[in-house]
């Protein structure tokens, strides 16, 4: 099995735009041959031999994008944004170490650089929808103003409920989770967010 991930807004591929990814896979020979195969003068592609990390950073990242559309939404500045994507990061390596993909896998293409895509720009629907939430929406009215997927909505509802079976701490996930139930305001879960208990990075 192979699994091709990264930073691949569609909108900017399809205007020929220059972008990398990530071949993950076992099989070193066919990763090779299809790294080979597939790259072009727009399309560089690496390869990594962890299929597992890089499917589940390519799914979990969407969550955390629903986050930083929610940070930006409430105009919180950059420094709040940065501290929450880097606080995503912790999130995701917890599950993916969890799952038996690597954690090292987020350093590269298909972690730290598909949520840096996904996370800040608004050709992505889940920063979208998260925009959306901001601005006082409800889920339904959000994923009507997005007019399209949004794959954050139910990879949330099975992380969180993978976290509540394993006893995971993941205060991010778990807030999104609440906004999309329409649980909390958005300031609420800001403030519970800045009020967990102080510890080591």
């Amino acid at each position: 099995m192979l699994v091709l991930s990264g930073p691949n807004l569609a909108a900017e591929l399809q205007q020929g735009l220059p972008a990398a990814s990530v071949l993950a896979g076992e099989d070193e020979a066919l990763s090779r041959q299809l790294q080979q195969d597939l790259s072009s003068e727009q399309l560089r592609l690496y390869r990594n031999s962890d299929p597992r990390g890089t499917e589940l950073a390519g799914g979990l990242k969407n969550v955390m994008a629903i986050a930083a559309g929610i940070c930006d939404g409430l105009a919180l500045g950059a420094n709040a944004r940065a501290s929450l994507l880097t606080r995503a990061l912790a999130e995701m390596a917890l599950v993916i170490e969890q799952l038996g993909g690597r954690a090292e896998t987020l350093y590269g293409l298909a972690g730290v650089g598909d949520l840096m895509a996904t996370a800040t720009s608004p050709l992505s629907r889940n920063y979208r929808y998260g925009h959306h939430l901001a601005a006082g929406q409800s889920s339904d009215a959000a994923l009507l103003s997005v007019g399209a997927t949004v794959e954050g909505l139910p990879t949330c509802e099975a992380l969180c409920a993978l976290a509540a079976e394993h006893n995971w701490q993941l205060p991010i996930a778990t807030n999104v989770l609440s906004l999309i139930r329409g649980e909390l305001e958005p300031a609420a879960a800001l403030q519970q967010l800045m009020r967990r208990d102080l510890r080591r990075e």
